[in-house]
């Protein structure tokens, strides 16, 4: 969730060497002083898309021995050449980095201008230290790499699992469940790009049943905001006594102004109302035309290619869609049954509609009539439908439903036209 991209890496690859190179290899670390302290830092969501879900990264403090550095599971190469296909297919690669938190710090305020948060953790000494090598052995080459998932395996759940897995049952997330969300996993993401018409509109249909299930405080820690709430709900056990997991907690930058996240798209709902409008009308206009005269009107090219374009681009949504549904890993996208009405042969009915002549073979007559029911049966059962449906998807079903029904009434009916 907070990316470090190839130059970035490099930037910082001197420091990381100058820092390794005073400290022992990975598998034998020197011990952390009595004043070691290790701290959860969470950053507010950047202005890029894969920042707009914050980050989560735990930075080892160490006056004595003059440490202090950030260990980052968000690490990844934006300049990878397959990176869209392999993120798209669920088989990125992320991996934990190490560098001085000065000047991450400084670089985060420069480019990305974020508020950061710190909560120093309860840990003694020998908790801190086992962390500290836990972490310091993760780092390693043949170690370091993760595969990547939006929900169930991310920057944050990597700190969640590693706590869990040093202090074992000593740490008690959230005990009285004072955090949980009453949200799913589906609503928990909206929050984060209410913001951005674009992907606000676009993660409705690309996410699966699997995102409407109702997130638990454990759960809630795959988004690094929730998960900051939730360590400070939670304890440690201590000599029988159950003390809180955050000692202190500390707003270490404040932007003077905040960032600006605006939207660097257009709202999509303000090309699919105006055109479901213009196409319900021009569809029920038509269906008029036919019955009163018992021929078909005339197809204006502008309208041909407004239908191939619709087509086209459902067909195009359809095919990711499919791909993420049955292929990829990603264990939002499963279950989706958005499938059902956002199909990818209309890809290669949108060149049929692109026939100056009426579509004339029953089976791509039929289809049409397919599409068209399978688009208004969302609507239709939307209070019982399995997977939430976002109502502002209805433009978008009832405008494909009402062009795909005109191509089956268009392509049974006579072919002789009106003149004009």
């Amino acid at each position: 969730m907070n990316p470090r991209m190839r130059p970035r890496t490099l930037a910082l690859g001197i420091a990381m060497l100058a820092l390794a190179a005073t400290q022992a290899p990975a598998e034998d670390v020197a011990a952390l002083s009595a004043d070691a302290t290790v701290s959860l830092l969470t950053l507010w969501p950047g202005n890029e898309i894969y920042l707009a879900f914050g980050h989560s990264a735990l930075r080892v403090r160490d006056p004595r021995r003059n440490i202090d550095v950030i260990f980052n599971y968000g690490t990844f190469d934006l300049e990878d050449p397959l990176f869209v296909p392999k993120f798209v297919k669920g088989y990125l690669n992320y991996y934990l980095a190490y560098y001085p938190f000065a000047e991450d710090l400084e670089f985060d305020r420069r480019t990305e201008n974020r508020e950061w948060y710190e909560q120093v953790l309860n840990l003694d000494s020998s908790q801190a230290n086992a962390l500290y090598e836990f972490l310091m052995d993760n780092a390693r080459p043949e170690k370091r790499y993760y595969r990547y998932d939006f929900i169930m395996d991310n920057c944050a759940t990597r700190i969640r699992d590693a706590l869990l897995k040093i202090l074992g049952p000593a740490l008690r997330f959230d005990p009285a469940d004072a955090q949980v969300p009453h949200k799913s996993y589906r609503q928990m993401i909206d929050e984060f790009v209410a913001d951005r018409p674009f992907y606000h509109f676009m993660f409705y249909p690309v996410l699966g049943m699997a995102s409407d299930k109702q997130v638990t405080s454990f759960e809630s820690q795959f988004l690094p905001l929730y998960m900051m709430k939730v360590f400070d709900a939670s304890t440690i056990l201590r000599n029988g006594k159950e003390e809180p997991l955050v000692r202190s907690s500390e707003r270490l930058y404040m932007p003077a102004v905040a960032i600006g996240r605006g939207a660097k798209w257009a709202d999509p709902e303000d090309i699919v109302w105006p055109c479901a409008v213009l196409a319900l009308f021009f569809t029920a206009r038509n269906i008029a035309i036919l019955r009163k005269n018992g021929a078909l009107p005339q197809r204006r090219p502008v309208f041909r290619f407004f239908d191939a374009f619709l087509f086209f681009m459902v067909g195009l949504l359809g095919c990711l869609v499919f791909y993420l549904t049955f292929f990829s890993v990603h264990a939002a996208a499963k279950g989706n049954l958005s499938i059902v009405w956002l199909l990818p042969t209309d890809v290669v009915a949108a060149f049929y509609v692109l026939r100056r002549k009426p579509v004339r073979p029953k089976a791509i007559q039929w289809y049409f009539a397919l599409v068209a029911a399978l688009c208004a049966l969302p609507i239709l059962a939307w209070p019982i439908w399995p997977q939430r449906v976002d109502p502002r998807m209805f433009p978008l079903m009832a405008m494909i439903a009402a062009r795909a029904w005109w191509y089956y009434r268009s392509s049974a009916s006579p072919s002789r036209r009106r003149s004009a």
